[in-house]
């Protein structure tokens, strides 16, 4: 059986049996993956604290047959102080979700990874914008995962003069005053 070594972050937690759980966690080497962790609801597990929503650790897992297995880890960071603060919590369980729901199983994307690490390093850190900060992860997830809009031109024509352009959702980015004039015409 092979066993590897993974740095990652747990997105989500689902009870599995009587004292099971699965966990996503989204890794540096495979990206989301759904991992087994056995006896993990029992009070005494050794693994336990491995298998919290925000944790961030090293997991050793192996791969069974349906997912991967956790056989054991070591904890860097619970990022358990979010928990203390209602809207930290309430954002950093945004931060969670949108990864877990725009990220394929097994889509390796080391950069999500890192972006989500400084975002909770820097909600935990205290004194921050919450809404500029949830901008700027919104952002940049969606540039990482290839939706960034464009900005630095037009894109209908092409043109660079944009001054009095307007976003458009539709074409994903800004059109120019004069094609938004062509458009009303």
């Amino acid at each position: 059986m092979s066993y590897f070594k993974v740095q990652g972050v747990v997105l989500k937690v689902r009870n599995y049996s009587d004292y099971d759980k699965i966990i996503t966690i989204f890794t540096d080497k495979f990206g989301k993956i759904d991992v087994l962790c056995n006896g993990a609801r029992k009070t005494k597990s050794k693994v336990l604290h491995l298998t919290q929503q925000f944790c961030f650790g090293e997991y050793i897992i192996s791969k069974g047959k349906d997912m991967y297995i956790l056989n054991s880890g070591a904890l860097n960071n619970s990022f358990q102080t979010l928990l203390t603060d209602y809207e930290k919590l309430m954002l950093g369980t945004y931060f969670l979700e949108f990864i877990d729901k725009s990220t394929e199983i097994e889509s390796k994307n080391i950069y999500i990874l890192a972006l989500l690490l400084k975002t909770l390093y820097i909600l935990e850190s205290g004194v921050v914008n919450l809404k500029l900060l949830k901008v700027v992860f919104d952002f940049k997830l969606i540039s990482l995962l290839g939706y960034t809009p464009q900005v630095i031109k037009c894109v209908i024509c092409g043109n660079i003069n944009i001054n009095n352009g307007l976003f458009s959702n539709e074409h994903g980015g800004i059109i120019c005053s004069n094609c938004t004039n062509k458009k009303k015409s």
